[in-house]
């Protein structure tokens, strides 16, 4: 049996001894390409007009606490998560209840020497965005 690309089995639905059917599946693998990894922040919108892409972010995974990764923004989303939602929020009742909208940041890993193997899609994370300085990426030293 041969994988399509190589990672890690994270989930398998046959058992030893059981019958396969042509192209069935029967293992999902997570990719461990770490260039296609990256952190989503979903800030305040009024956090928003700080924000910009090639801005310095520190990032700390909940799962690896003692390691503090530099990152830097990527890009910022066009929309709030209710704007994509299946059932958007439907105000028809007369609840008009302000709530303050998050917006999904990227923000991607900018060095993570001898962590690769630890870092797995999903994990939380907290993030530090420095909005005083935007570092185009030709420029950016670590």
């Amino acid at each position: 049996i041969r994988a399509p690309q190589g990672g890690i089995v994270s989930r398998r639905t046959i058992q030893l001894g059981e019958t396969l059917a042509v192209k069935q599946p029967f293992l999902s693998i997570v990719p461990l390409d770490f260039d296609n990894v990256w952190v989503v922040a979903n800030l305040r919108e009024d956090q928003m007009d700080r924000v910009q892409a090639g801005d310095l972010a520190l990032i700390t995974l909940d799962g690896i606490p003692e390691k503090t990764f530099p990152g830097w923004v990527e890009s910022t989303s066009g929309g709030t998560g209710s704007v994509f939602s299946l059932f958007p929020p439907d105000n028809a009742t007369g609840n008009f209840v302000r709530v303050v909208q998050r917006l999904p940041v990227r923000i991607r890993f900018a060095a993570a020497e001898n962590y690769q193997n630890r870092i797995r899609p999903g994990m939380s994370a907290t993030v530090y965005i420095d909005d005083k300085t935007v570092v185009r990426r030709s420029d950016r030293v670590w």
